[in-house]
């Protein structure tokens, strides 16, 4: 097995940081281009992006092979969205298409680059990339949940059966396929429940990740409730449906004032993660600020702004966030990870191993932390 089959072992076991630190080794004894896109694309997965951005940045695209170029773009878009440019991501991206021979993967991350605002542009490349080579199952799920945001039921159950037919132990598409026809075909009988009943049925629903049948009831409620600790669950429920601008708009209206002061954290996270996933962390960090100011701030809360900051490389500061965290929660077991992860890209092995330790006694089956122990421990012992 040559070098770089290790290195690909290594990312397929999610071994990051080794598969980086293999790939920093070839890369100063000189990598060919396309070897050297691979390496860009891992310092941006684990963090370095101003290293990963400095060498796709030094390549001379005259020099590449035009099998390769499609990867450059896309891998440049990863790295865009990664850092919460999505302006840039979706030109790359747009670039990667034009590059690609068959593929259906430029047009699936195209199409995702478009948020909920702009559905022609989502359904015409995830349309096109029906014809080509690769997930189509994927595709199918994507168009399914592009109707669904549109509330065109029949043919998202269209869509998502083409998919499951292509891939029958597609989980995710069986749980919306599930999602859909209860909005279809149950839902209706769920709006003549009390407001109690109600909204423990749409809490069911969105702990199930039905989250469509979560917004239909909240949606239900909201027509009829002026409660406005509902009404903010109701604009969650449109965000986890990726109705990011009607979600926006509806957190807008509530009156903070009127919301008890116990939920006003709750209320402060959700309209943060709205604006994280609609890209604006600037936005996302002011409300966060106020959120952990807050009685009752949720562990997340800390884990979201850590995240935050560690796209803008504020690794120790995001460190200082999750110490705050824990003091908190000292029994969270994922804010002992991202403190640990922080660790391992600020290169204290010591401090990682510690805290990643603590994570796995907290929760023996959080999986991640066992791989990111294990990269810990690989970097160690080989280097």
């Amino acid at each position: 097995m040559n070098e770089i089959e290790i290195i690909y072992d290594f990312e397929d076991d999610g071994l990051n940081f080794t598969a980086l630190k293999r790939w920093t080794i070839l890369y100063l004894k000189n990598l060919s281009f396309f070897y050297k896109i691979r390496y860009a694309n891992r310092l941006s997965v684990c963090g370095f992006y101003t290293e990963a951005k400095s060498v796709l940045n030094e390549l001379d695209l005259t020099k590449i092979k035009k099998e390769d170029k499609y990867l450059y773009y896309q891998y440049k878009g990863d790295h865009y969205t990664r850092i919460g440019k999505l302006k840039q991501a979706r030109l790359m991206y747009s670039k990667s298409l034009k590059n690609s021979e068959n593929s259906t993967v430029p047009y699936i991350f195209l199409a995702n680059s478009f948020a909920s605002d702009d559905l022609l542009n989502k359904i015409s490349y995830l349309k096109l990339a029906l014809d080509k080579e690769g997930d189509v199952d994927e595709v199918y799920l994507n168009l399914a949940i592009v109707m669904m945001i549109q509330d065109k039921i029949e043919e998202a159950l269209l869509y998502v059966n083409r998919g499951i037919s292509i891939s029958p132990n597609y989980d995710s598409a069986e749980n919306l396929r599930n999602d859909i026809i209860n909005c279809k075909e149950e839902i209706s009988t769920k709006f003549n429940l009390s407001i109690k009943e109600k909204i423990a049925t749409a809490e069911k629903y969105s702990e199930d990740n039905m989250h469509y049948s979560a917004k239909k009831l909240w949606e239900n409620i909201n027509l009829t409730d002026t409660n406005e600790f509902r009404k903010f669950k109701y604009a969650d429920s449109l965000r986890l449906c990726g109705i990011l601008n009607e979600s926006e708009s509806v957190f807008k209206e509530i009156r903070i004032n009127k919301i008890p002061i116990k939920f006003k954290a709750l209320y402060y996270l959700y309209f943060a993660q709205l604006y994280y996933e609609k890209y604006e962390w600037e936005k996302a960090k002011k409300i966060l600020e106020k959120c952990i100011t807050q009685v009752d701030t949720p562990e997340f809360a800390y884990i979201l702004y850590s995240k935050i900051l560690s796209s803008e490389e504020k690794h120790q500061t995001a460190n200082e966030y999750l110490l705050k965290g824990i003091g908190f929660f000292p029994k969270s077991s994922e804010l002992y990870y991202y403190f640990a992860l922080n660790c391992v890209i600020l290169n204290d092995y010591s401090l990682a191993i510690k805290y990643i330790d603590k994570s796995i006694e907290l929760d023996t089956h959080f999986q991640d932390a066992y791989i990111l122990k294990k990269d810990i421990e690989t970097l160690i012992t080989i280097f």
